[in-house]
């Protein structure tokens, strides 16, 4: 009996979240749940993978980022790790699947219209090396599919941050006050919409 009301204890505290978000998408009729956590994984994103379906892993193209990449597959993948540690503990069999992995601050070919710098593409190859490794994580059979590449947005970035527009409602050559500074938005803004898009396609 003891260890029975000790299982469902520790199912109770990893699923408090997930069902304070159930209870949450009934009341406001909400039909998807985005939540952002720490890159570190800790007590709320914990919380957070236990409550997620899916997970979304953004990745920048920088050595930190590949090692962080790699570090977080092989814990939702090791059945050591504290995180299925805990959760066969609470006797719950489901674990997310990663549903997208975007490559964050691509650079461009200045050169070559529509082609990614070759700095980018090596880290991205890395970066697929290591999906492959763990393609068992992924919600499908195949982990390139659900990659999406995402520009350093520069000035257009920094546009929306400031004054609360999202990227897809910016228009090309439009100019806004930022910092008291007139700035006008690049027609890069429209290459951004497509790979936004793109990215929400991966979570439809």
């Amino acid at each position: 009996m003891g260890g029975t009301v000790k299982t469902k204890a520790v199912a109770n505290l990893l699923c408090s979240l997930k069902s304070i978000i159930e209870n949450e998408i009934t009341d406001l009729k909400t039909e998807k749940v985005l939540i952002d956590s720490s890159p570190f994984f800790g007590g709320a994103t914990h919380l957070a993978w236990m409550a997620a379906d899916a997970l979304i892993i953004p990745v920048r193209v920088d050595e930190q980022s590949l090692f962080a990449l790699e570090l977080t597959l092989r814990m939702l993948k090791d059945e050591k790790s504290d995180f299925n540690l805990w959760r066969q503990r609470a006797d719950i069999p489901f674990k997310p699947k990663v549903q997208a992995i975007a490559i964050t601050h691509c650079g461009w070919n200045r050169q070559a219209e529509h082609q990614i710098d070759q700095t980018s593409i090596m880290f991205i190859e890395r970066a697929v090396e290591i999906a492959t490794r763990y393609a068992d994580c992924f919600s499908t059979d195949n982990p390139i599919d659900h990659f999406a590449l995402l520009s350093d947005f520069q000035g257009a970035g920094k546009i929306s941050g400031t004054l609360g527009i999202p990227i897809d409602k910016l228009e090309s050559r439009k100019f806004h006050t930022v910092d008291k500074k007139r700035v006008q938005v690049n027609k890069s803004v429209e290459r951004y919409k497509k790979e936004l898009n793109y990215l929400y396609k991966l979570l439809d």
